[in-house]
């Protein structure tokens, strides 16, 4: 299976999609930053969903209310819920969406409970083989926005 894996586009989609349609791969990753509301619309996201299944998890430059209403060709949805685990072609796929922050100062900010409540239910649910996330891993970038 090859998988296209982006992020943090910020509205500048050309090179994902030149990658999409050179590489043609069987599923398109993201982890968030799409681009804000008024660099990245219907069309623009359409043009990944028409080569390929996509499934995406949201950061803090996310037109999060399309993302929630996109799907693919066969009814999925893109973006994937905070706890969910979705299969694709056997593949166990997972995400955490948002900034991890002290507080929900903005809509896409995550607390550190949220994400360890988050993370212990896919956790139960077996073993995800990949996990998308827009936050850094815990040892990276431990200090979070106040």
């Amino acid at each position: 299976m090859k998988i296209l894996a982006i992020s943090d586009l910020h509205g500048d989609l050309r090179l994902a999609m030149k990658a999409a349609r050179d590489l043609r791969p069987d599923l398109l990753l993201c982890c968030g930053d799409w681009g804000d509301a008024d660099e990245v619309g219907d069309s623009d996201l359409q043009g990944f969903l028409d080569l390929c299944p996509v499934r995406s998890t949201y950061g803090n430059h996310d037109p999060l209310e399309l993302l929630a209403r996109l799907k693919n060709r066969d009814g999925s949805a893109v973006l994937l819920g905070q706890d969910e685990v979705v299969d694709f072609q056997g593949l166990k796929l997972a995400g955490i969406g948002g900034i991890w922050a002290k507080s929900h100062r903005l809509a896409c900010y995550v607390t550190d409970s949220e994400v360890a409540r988050w993370a212990g239910t896919i956790a139960g649910k077996g073993a995800a083989d990949i996990l998308l996330t827009h936050g850094c891993p815990i040892g990276l970038a431990d200090l979070t926005p106040t």
